[in-house]
């Protein structure tokens, strides 16, 4: 039988996600509710035993609801949240004086002649977070959108022929690969022993995206043929396992090991989870001869573009919707069944701190599991397992470094490419070209890192002016000037600005996206997707779903939450005796990729009703 095509694995790839967390919530849940008593009508939901469905009967409507994050997930929920012919009172709390969280766009100034700024021109910016969207199934709903709120998209163009790699010393375009499919078999790096390296000379002759692809190729053609069955077995069996020490168990030796991750990702990427390596393979799968068959887009103006239209949207769409910036909430407490939210606003105007407090019904948390440890929430009845997994949840380490030049010198030596990105085991590891302007941008990511690379570049960012920072430009233009064989003078002679930023010391992120080690995700999902505060505070954001690490999956998850704060008040409403239920309509007009099966996600608010009772109510 021959191998799937890399469309077909793409296509399978959505049914892999979905079913990942699907088989987790159905495990627990088998675990945690044994008995079937019905509890409401239409949702046949077991209890365990001993469980009296009395001690579940919540009683709390929505009322108001607070947003805590303005990021893409939060300003999503408030979206999900207008109902045709019904909307809830919604305040959106953000800490930032910006929209977007980690959809960031940074906007260059022109130097005058007489050397002070003036306004840079239209595509002298870069994306210091989300850039890039693939077209692939696993992206439908971040394609929605952008179709929904009008967004202006351009083609990205993920690799270009005049690219380059560098590693080991030596420099060789992409071009010259595609020209020469056996290029791999002679070594082209010289990492092999025969060359005085420390790859085995019959695995240094191999194409290490080809190696890695071999390594999972059994794993992935198993989910192709049956999703579910293929994901049960690579739980059951392989989910103990990082990528590292699953390529080591397929006996790859380790120099083989750290060739391919240093050719492919991060150094470090290969300590994640494997079946997060599998996922991603297959949801980005792509021909390994020609890159660019698979289709990738950025949005014109910047990723920034996304958030500001979503509070367009809010503003033409909502009366009752308000955004307060420059909000910081640093505590929510519960009591009486109502959340009080407070903290400290700092208003543009005079900048002076005042607090703020205000009573809410439900609350949605939408900023990353780092942070919402910052805020007290002492009262608010997270049990044991979710404390556990909000302190255990990675965020991983990755920065940006953006330089402006005069001009776009990178065209005169490349043939007058647009896009595309070289890659080095340099300090910069990853140089992006812009795929905006064609050609009119003068502004390069100098420096796209993750993980070790990452941190090791943080450590030089002390702020504009800082020694540290001007040895890091150094650093930088020198990493330029190898890569593209050009002189230092020249591209000294070039530079304008610099802008550098770490998502991991940015106090309102902690971190970039959500990383997984072995076994992590399977024990923490199933906790984060629930509900504390008795069914009155939910978690949403990338980290929260399936498709961590994507637009994606803030989408998806805030759908979810929205679900589990519609179920919430129609359990409530019910049990006052005026049911109200909004849920079919917002099925209907949202058609929202949920990751699991609305009954899944009803189970996890009754599990946290039982788990919270037997934890919190036996102290009272």
């Amino acid at each position: 039988m021959s191998s799937p095509t890399p469309e077909a694995i793409r296509n399978a790839s959505i049914k892999a996600y979905h079913f990942w967390g699907q088989i987790l919530l159905e495990r627990f849940h088998a675990r945690q509710l044994p008995t079937s008593p019905v509890i409401h009508p239409g949702e046949q939901v077991s209890l365990p035993e001993g469980a009296k469905a009395q001690e579940l009967k919540v009683k709390t409507p929505v009322k108001r609801v607070a947003i805590i994050g303005g990021g893409v997930a939060g300003l999503y929920t408030a979206m999900l949240l207008r109902e045709h012919g019904h909307e809830f009172e919604v305040d959106i709390y953000e800490a930032n004086e910006r929209i977007g969280g980690r959809l960031y766009t940074h906007h260059f100034d022109n130097k005058s002649v007489i050397g002070t700024p003036t306004r840079g021109g239209e595509f002298d910016y870069f994306d210091v977070g989300a850039m890039r969207f693939p077209k692939t199934p696993v992206m439908a709903k971040t394609f929605e959108l952008f179709k929904m709120l009008d967004i202006p998209l351009l083609k990205y163009n993920i690799s270009d022929g005049s690219n380059w790699l560098a590693y080991n010393g030596i420099r060789i375009t992409k071009e010259e690969f595609k020209k020469n499919p056996k290029i791999w078999a002679e070594d082209p790096f010289r990492v092999s022993k025969m060359h005085g390296g420390s790859v085995p000379d019959k695995w240094a002759r191999r194409n290490p995206s080809e190696l890695l692809h071999e390594a999972l190729q059994e794993l992935i053609e198993d989910i192709v043929k049956n999703p579910k069955t293929g994901l049960q077995k690579i739980i059951d069996n392989f989910d103990h396992f990082s990528t590292r020490s699953y390529l080591s168990h397929k006996g790859y030796p380790p120099a083989v090991i750290n060739w391919i991750e240093t050719m492919s990702y991060g150094t470090g990427w290969f300590d994640r989870g494997l079946i997060e390596t599998i996922l991603e393979q297959m949801a980005f799968m792509y021909d390994i001869d020609d890159p660019s068959k698979l289709e990738w887009h950025c949005i014109k103006g910047g990723s920034e573009v996304l958030p500001l239209k979503m509070v367009q949207w809010l503003k033409a769409n909502t009366k009752s919707t308000k955004i307060h910036m420059r909000h910081r909430v640093t505590k929510v407490e519960y009591k009486l069944h109502e959340l009080t939210v407070s903290g400290i606003s700092h208003p543009l105007v005079t900048g002076d701190p005042s607090f703020f407090k205000q009573i809410y019904s439900h609350v949605i948390f939408a900023i990353p599991p780092p942070c919402l440890r910052m805020i007290d929430l002492d009262t608010c009845e997270l049990d044991y397992a979710q404390r556990t997994a909000m302190r255990s949840l990675q965020l991983a380490p990755s920065s940006k470094i953006g330089m402006k030049f005069k001009t776009a010198w990178w065209q005169t030596l490349n043939n007058n490419h647009v896009g595309g990105q070289s890659t080095t085991d340099r300090t910069a590891r990853t140089i992006v070209y812009p795929s905006h302007g064609d050609g009119k941008s003068t502004v390069l990511i100098v420096s796209y890192a993750w993980t070790q690379d990452s941190l090791a570049l943080a450590a030089m960012m002390h702020g504009p002016g800082s020694a540290e920072e001007e040895r890091l430009k150094q650093i930088m233009l020198e990493d330029l000037a190898y890569v593209h064989k050009i002189p230092l003078k020249k591209l000294a002679d070039e530079f304008e600005y610099m802008f550098a930023f770490d998502w991991s010391n940015n106090p309102l992120s902690m971190g970039a996206f959500g990383l997984f080690g072995p076994s992590q995700f399977r024990e923490f999902y199933r906790h984060v997707t629930r509900p504390a505060a008795r069914g009155q505070m939910y978690f949403v954001g990338e980290t929260f779903s399936t498709t961590h690490g994507w637009v994606a999956g803030a989408l998806n998850s805030a759908e979810r939450g929205v679900l589990q704060l519609l179920q919430h008040h129609r359990l409530s409403t019910h049990n006052k005796g005026h049911e109200e239920d909004y849920i079919e309509k917002f099925l209907q007009k949202w058609k929202p990729d949920l990751e699991v099966p609305k009954e899944a996600i009803f189970k996890q608010l009754i599990t946290s009703l039982v788990l919270q009772h037997q934890e919190f109510d036996k102290h009272h």
